[in-house]
């Protein structure tokens, strides 16, 4: 009895072995987008733990962007807000460093928050673009519906050789 539960563990320290040889185990941050209407959720990982909010302002059309870092404390930390217009309801005083670069207008901030309660617009172009994708609002949301952003960590399993 004693050689099968040596032997039991001998191919389970071997079978564990073999599998951290290829991956490993890590915690990830992931973006989560609650639509407080319909009760959705939708989990966008994170690289490099940024996102960008982005809508078209309601009276000068054009394009808003919030670049957001999300902190270790899970925080979500606003670092700069991009538009091409100003206008009624965009920034303009100075709250850090303000400039125009080619007609993009870069207000830096520096605001923290646990969660962003946002209401759906319902013009186009209005989500979360991380890691390159744009992740419309409108595709799992109606217009005015509360949705609610905040940051987790979740564990994941990664290929070493670079794949998830």
């Amino acid at each position: 009895m004693k050689k099968r539960i040596d032997v039991f563990f001998f191919f389970l320290v071997l079978v564990i072995a073999v599998f951290f040889s290829f991956y490993r185990v890590e915690k990830k941050v992931i973006l989560t987008v609650y639509n407080a209407d319909n009760g959705k959720t939708i989990q966008i990982p994170l690289q490099n733990n940024e996102f960008t909010h982005v809508f078209i302002h309601s009276i000068q059309k054009t394009p808003v962007y919030e670049d957001f870092k999300v902190e270790n404390n899970k925080k979500l930390h606003l670092i700069r807000t991009r538009y091409f217009s100003l206008g009624i309801g965009l920034p303009y005083a100075e709250e850090g460093k303000f400039e125009n670069k080619n007609g993009e207008f870069v207000m830096e901030m520096n605001r923290f928050f646990d969660t962003l309660p946002i209401r759906v617009s319902p013009l186009k172009g209005h989500g979360i673009i991380a890691n390159g994708i744009m992740y419309n609002f409108l595709d799992f949301s109606k217009p005015n519906d509360l949705i609610v952003i905040s940051a987790k960590e979740r564990w994941t399993i990664k290929n070493i050789k670079g794949g998830s």
